[in-house]
């Protein structure tokens, strides 16, 4: 017997607003179930809902995939955005070395 099974993690991490983290939560739980979740419309929805601001939001995903607009693009990014060891941890705040965060959402989707 064959399987596949795979799984996507993306995190969308932000330098200001996280404040609408729980807005960015809501839209995603709204969208389980129905929708392929990628980097791009992750990282979209983020700016739609206020979510940090090009100049600092990241979407990432554990293929190592990023969406930034801020100047340099995802080549500027460097450090703790590529350590996959710490991306694995869904509570590890790549901007910070420490990995702290004022607002940190984990949402699990089951199929």
């Amino acid at each position: 017997m064959n399987a596949l099974i795979r799984v996507t993690w993306i995190s969308s991490i932000a330098g200001s607003d996280g404040y609408n983290a729980a807005k960015l939560v809501e839209w995603v739980k709204a969208q389980a179930g129905t929708f392929v979740f990628t980097i791009e419309n992750v990282y979209e929805a983020a700016k739609r809902v206020g979510f940090g601001s090009t100049e600092n939001l990241v979407a990432q995903d554990s293929a190592g995939s990023l969406c930034f607009d801020g100047d340099g693009g995802p080549e500027e990014l460097e450090g703790l955005y590529r350590d996959y060891e710490k991306f694995c941890d869904p509570r590890f705040n790549p901007r910070w070395e420490q990995g702290v965060a004022d607002y940190v959402e984990v949402v699990i989707l089951t199929p």
